[in-house]
């Protein structure tokens, strides 16, 4: 799983989400809202199923994968707030992410809050992944994330990865093993022969099927060899790394 930044829509495809929302928030107020038909109606018009469609696969790039396991080929329009239960949101870009039917089948119309009505699942486009969520190279299972500070595992770590069954999907877990052999290879090869610098960041971008570099450079992976190693004998690779994947 990766950090994907939210792309703008066109201000006319803006206006036609805003448009749609009012008239789902008139319907509400009248106690006529069919929710399900609603979206079923509007995700077969051009306004969803090209426009918006087409920037959510322009966000997660080339082969389109799930915004949230980052592995399976995404294959619909998921609300992070359920539209169920949040039919305010129905039409809310912020709220709309591209998903694969086994997430989407995963999550539901679940959607835990914390004490305090904060969402509790994490969002990719809203927050970094992997300060929640955690890494086990030798399983190639997500977990949650222990934050020192907190002295505690991450909550929202706990209930995305129990909620996408993260660490229950042998398909996943075998594809995350490889991108993180894939990359470890990568650094080794550079450890053991050194140069360039913009050519090795350029490699782990592209070897990197499913945003494990941030696990890498930003999240615990730092502690793991053989990054590790580059960190400690080439601290300026390590950086320039580290800002490349923090810019993706």
């Amino acid at each position: 799983m990766r950090y994907i930044k939210r792309i703008p829509l066109e201000v006319a495809t803006q206006e036609a989400l805003q448009s749609a929302q009012a008239a789902v928030d008139a319907q509400r107020a009248t106690g006529t809202l069919d929710i399900q038909n609603t979206w079923k109606n509007a995700r077969q018009k051009k306004i969803l199923a090209q426009e918006v469609v087409g920037v959510l696969e322009r966000m997660v790039g080339d082969d389109g994968p799930c915004m949230y396991c980052m592995h399976n080929i995404a294959t619909d329009i998921d609300h992070f707030r359920p539209k169920s239960r949040y039919p305010d949101k129905l039409f809310v870009w912020p709220n709309m992410l591209w998903c694969c039917g086994e997430c989407g089948g995963f999550k539901g119309s679940a959607f835990p809050l914390n004490p305090q009505g904060e969402p509790l699942l994490l969002d990719p486009t809203a927050m970094e992944p992997w300060e929640h969520l955690d890494f086990d190279p030798r399983t190639g299972n997500l977990t949650a994330r222990f934050i020192p500070a907190d002295q505690r595992v991450s909550p929202i770590g706990q209930e995305t990865v129990s909620r996408l069954h993260l660490d229950r999907r042998e398909a996943l877990a075998n594809r995350y093993k490889k991108t993180f052999k894939r990359l470890a290879k990568i650094v080794d090869a550079f450890l053991d022969h050194p140069s360039s610098v913009t050519d090795l960041a350029d490699r782990l971008i592209e070897a990197d099927d499913h945003g494990l570099l941030c696990w890498c450079f930003v999240g615990t992976g730092g502690a793991v060899e053989p990054f590790s190693l580059l960190q400690k004998q080439h601290p300026a690779a390590w950086q320039r790394c580290k800002n490349q994947c923090q810019r993706r």
